[in-house]
């Protein structure tokens, strides 16, 4: 079964195919700013759950792709995802998707690693059957499209 779910990271509300909604006010490009979501997403055909913690606009690119951060913004959400016990289906990062009014949206920790270890996060791991992890997710988009976001998952 395939479930294509969005979790508005705006305002933490749920609904299938939804539309992104303002994630927060404009902030300066070098002030990281934090929202509590507290969202979770149910996938009952695999008996997965999927709880989308809090949101991080504006996280710190690496000090070589500082001039990245001129004209992206930058996204880092944290997940706790339950991976069902019937059924050996895969969880990893790379079913969620962030969705802004962006058409190429980039998915990768990789020019985060300097904030991610002075932050001491947790990247997102896949989780096996039964069990949980807990982990962030990192995204960036060019400025001029990032006023909207939602995390999909399908």
């Amino acid at each position: 079964a395939e479930v294509s779910e969005s979790t508005d990271i705006a305002d933490g509300q749920s609904a299938a195919n939804s539309t992104p909604a303002t994630l927060a006010e404009s902030t300066a490009a070098t002030e990281v700013s934090e929202k509590t979501i507290n969202k979770t997403i149910t996938d009952e055909a695999l008996g997965t759950t999927i709880k989308v913690n809090k949101v991080r606009r504006n996280v710190t690119f690496n000090s070589d792709l500082s001039n990245l951060g001129k004209s992206q913004t930058s996204f880092a959400v944290e997940v706790t995802v339950t991976a069902g016990e019937k059924y050996g289906s895969t969880i990893s990062g790379s079913i969620f998707k962030l969705l802004t009014g962006s058409k190429t949206t980039y998915e990768s920790d990789v020019p985060f690693t300097e904030y991610i270890a002075k932050e001491k996060l947790t990247v997102f791991e896949t989780p096996t059957r039964g069990k949980s992890a807990t982990g962030w997710l990192f995204y960036y988009v060019s400025n001029e499209q990032a006023g909207d976001a939602a995390l999909r998952y399908t």
